[in-house]
């Protein structure tokens, strides 16, 4: 008689038999007897993956390595007792159901075991089979409704969690919107008061006085004393009429101060409305690189020399440091000055009288450049260098700071750099200062 063996198929079934065994509830039996550690798994092997120990002190270590869904002890073991080993696994695994067998006359000990080992049934001895194999059934079903309970209540917790970092954010959001508009107000009628206090203030120093008019010269003269009809002109001779016109009798300093005054708010009213149309433009899309060949150093020292005003009003200095003489790269130039102008205009605002600010570029690597503008002023605390990237954000959204602005330029700022594939970076020590760099990439000029 031959026979004959398919090993592929004696494979697959040892396979499918590894499997339906990991699959069954762990179990861990510990009694100080052979015997009865045998008998118990000749029982119950095909219902549970059993694992057995002769001693408390053995059954810790297992349980160390395994994840047992229920253990089941003996009660009276020489070195320790199963209330004790109980006890102390269910500080280990506080989850996994716990079974004692006892005699009757342990009752007392088992009422103790309840109390201090959470045990969740014992059973006396001699156990019915069908009766024990019933209640480790039903344990194991304790077991994953307790595993299933800490799981549900984590992602309760995980959910409070995520919807209390919603609703700070919302909070946040909220509060950065309230101080945006707060400030969208002061920085457009703090301007705009200015601009229609001041025309009022000129037109006072222009009044209507009587002068002699000649009409075939087309020319005006004023006279000291009362102008008379029929006064020759001194150039044609004709006779002159009396003619009413508007004569400048103010100081001409003053009114060079106010119109400075009107064109600088004309200008930050113009600054403001640009950093709404560009945070605008970056968010949406809408702004795209337009490279030229731009000569490096002639564009640091352009930027400075725009700044330089502003800068001496509060009484500090902008310096150049630049190594790239006469070099050229392609870049969007306008908006490379813009972010420029942004980090100086923040250098300066943030100075204090006597400081200085120092501006510089320079090649890090192949058509890779880093512009960096430097200060000593008051610095940024550490914890808010994740924060003054993002719009709406300034270090003191109060509505008495004494720094203007909308907490839009180092949005824009970042956004601009990163349209040219860089990166805007800070460095800042609270009283010692700030130093931005962004990377460029650029293409040969």
């Amino acid at each position: 008689m031959e026979f004959e063996f398919n090993l592929d198929e004696t494979a697959a079934e040892r396979k499918q038999q590894t499997e339906d065994e990991e699959l069954r509830p762990k179990l861990l039996y510990v009694d100080d007897e052979p015997g009865n550690l045998q008998v118990f798994e000749s029982y119950f092997r095909d219902d549970f993956q059993i694992v057995t120990a002769e001693s408390g002190e053995k059954g810790m270590e297992l349980l160390s390595e395994h994840d047992f869904d229920v253990i089941v002890s003996d009660q009276r073991m020489p070195k320790m007792l199963g209330t004790k080993f109980l006890e102390q696994a269910r500080s280990q695994t506080p989850l996994t159901t716990r079974i004692i067998l006892t005699g009757y006359s342990d009752v007392e000990d088992i009422i103790d075991s309840i109390n201090s080992g959470g045990v969740y049934r014992y059973v006396v001895k001699p156990w019915d089979v069908d009766e024990l194999r019933m209640t480790l059934n039903n344990a194991v079903e304790y077991c994953h409704l307790a595993r299933n309970n800490v799981d549900l209540i984590e992602d309760l917790k995980r959910t409070n969690e995520e919807l209390e970092s919603a609703l700070n954010e919302a909070h946040t959001a909220n509060r950065l919107k309230d101080e945006f508009l707060a400030n969208v107000s002061h920085e457009l009628r703090t301007p705009l008061n200015s601009l229609l206090n001041i025309p009022a203030k000129l037109m006072d120093d222009f009044g209507m006085r009587q002068v002699l008019h000649c009409e075939a010269c087309d020319e005006q003269y004023e006279t000291k004393s009362a102008p008379q009809p029929s006064h020759p002109c001194p150039d044609c001779q004709a006779p002159m009429i009396i003619a009413t016109t508007r004569v400048f009798t103010g100081d001409g300093q003053t009114h060079h101060y106010f119109l400075s005054l009107a064109d600088e708010n004309a200008r930050r009213l113009l600054h403001v409305v640009d950093n709404i149309l560009a945070i605008s433009q970056l968010e949406g899309g809408h702004l795209k690189l337009q490279p030229t060949s731009t000569n490096l150093s002639s564009l640091i020292e352009g930027v400075v020399e725009e700044n330089q005003h502003t800068a001496r009003t509060r009484g500090v200095t902008i310096e150049s440091s630049i190594t790239l003489k006469g070099e050229t790269a392609s870049l969007d130039q306008e908006k490379t000055i813009q972010v420029l102008n942004i980090l100086l205009d923040n250098a300066i605002e943030f100075s204090k009288q006597g400081d200085s600010i120092a501006v510089s570029v320079e090649e890090e690597s192949n058509s890779t450049y880093v512009f960096s503008v430097c200060d000593r002023g008051v610095g940024i605390p550490v914890d808010e260098f994740s924060n003054i990237f993002d719009k709406f954000r300034q270090i003191d959204g109060s509505h008495t700071r004494s720094h203007q602005g909308l907490g839009l330029g180092l949005a824009i700022a970042k956004g601009l750099v990163e349209l040219h594939g860089g990166l805007l970076m800070v460095e800042s020590t609270v009283d010692k200062g700030s130093t931005f760099r962004f990377t460029v990439q650029a293409g040969p000029g």
